[in-house]
């Protein structure tokens, strides 16, 4: 079985930064085909997000989550369906910065989703409830579009209340209009693809 990413797993030294209740998206983003690779799972195992600094001095800290949402299909951006929200994370003036930051857990969303095979996601963070004047500083690649998304806009937002343990619902995004993709992404199991090789010899199942 072959673990692999949803999303932007590449950082460079742009950084970009949300107060509370802002869920910031981008893709979007293509998971793998199961008619390539029949063991295909889909089961989304942890998320990570790069995060370069933490604003402030002294004790302070903010709170994440990180989201998947489903395409609205064409040019139209993200849907309002969630697809999962990982448990908090707090980052803070103890941890050990540049990283990257793992969100491991799915407890209050019942549960690690399932990705459908060759399906349009949007991935992205809930920014939650800062302390001490202390926004994290996520790393952004703005150089670009993202490649899957054919020269579209890469980059929604959308304010929504933060909660610890409840999720966000949300009645529609905005397009920033820009192109930037956050240095965040999600591990799924996407299966083995052993590819067929010309002119190998067919196993055999004799005798004939």
């Amino acid at each position: 079985m072959s673990t692999r990413h949803l999303g932007w797993d590449a950082f460079i030294g742009t950084t970009d930064s949300n107060v509370s209740g802002v869920v910031s998206l981008n893709g979007w983003y293509l998971s793998a085909t199961s008619n390539l690779v029949p063991d295909f799972t889909g089961l989304v195992a942890s998320g990570w997000t790069h995060i370069d600094s933490l604003a402030g001095a002294g004790t302070r800290s903010q709170k994440l989550r990180m989201t998947i949402w489903g395409d609205a299909g064409g040019a139209s951006g993200p849907s309002t369906t969630l697809i999962g929200v990982t448990d908090e994370v707090i980052v803070n003036q103890a941890t050990s910065l540049p990283a990257w930051i793992q969100f491991s857990a799915w407890t209050n969303f019942g549960g690690a989703p399932t990705l459908t095979p060759l399906t349009r996601y949007w991935v992205g963070l809930w920014y939650g409830t800062v302390a001490g004047s202390g926004q994290v500083n996520n790393n952004v690649d703005g150089s670009g579009t993202n490649p899957a998304n054919a020269g579209g806009h890469s980059w929604f937002q959308t304010a929504v209340t933060y909660s610890t343990t409840a999720n966000p619902s949300v009645a529609s995004w905005s397009d920033t209009g820009g192109i930037q993709n956050d240095s965040l992404y999600f591990d799924y199991e996407g299966g083995t693809y052993t590819p067929v090789i010309v002119g190998q010899p067919r196993p055999t199942f004799g005798p004939f």
